[in-house]
């Protein structure tokens, strides 16, 4: 009998098949959440936007023009000024 511990190579080989098998079956779950998550704040701050510039037509009563950015730094941000 063996009296040194640890794990045998057939054995950490099986646990690291195991664990490429779970990471290839959870990382697309995980890249719609995440694609999902980030689609739905850009919704939220659109409508916020929206609601900002209405606000602020209603306020100042004149007509408002809203700028949306394409920027990946800026996505789902807006900008509000008055129409000339």
């Amino acid at each position: 009998m063996r009296s040194e511990k640890g794990f045998t190579l057939a054995e950490m080989l099986v646990v690291l098949v195991l664990l490429t098998i779970l990471c290839t079956a959870v990382a697309p779950s995980l890249y719609r959440n995440w694609q999902q998550a980030t689609m739905d704040f850009a919704i939220q701050q659109l409508h916020r936007d929206l609601r900002w510039a209405q606000w602020e037509a209603g306020s100042k009563q004149k007509k408002m023009t809203v700028t949306f950015y394409r920027d990946r730094q800026q996505i789902g941000r807006a900008s509000c000024r008055e129409r000339v």
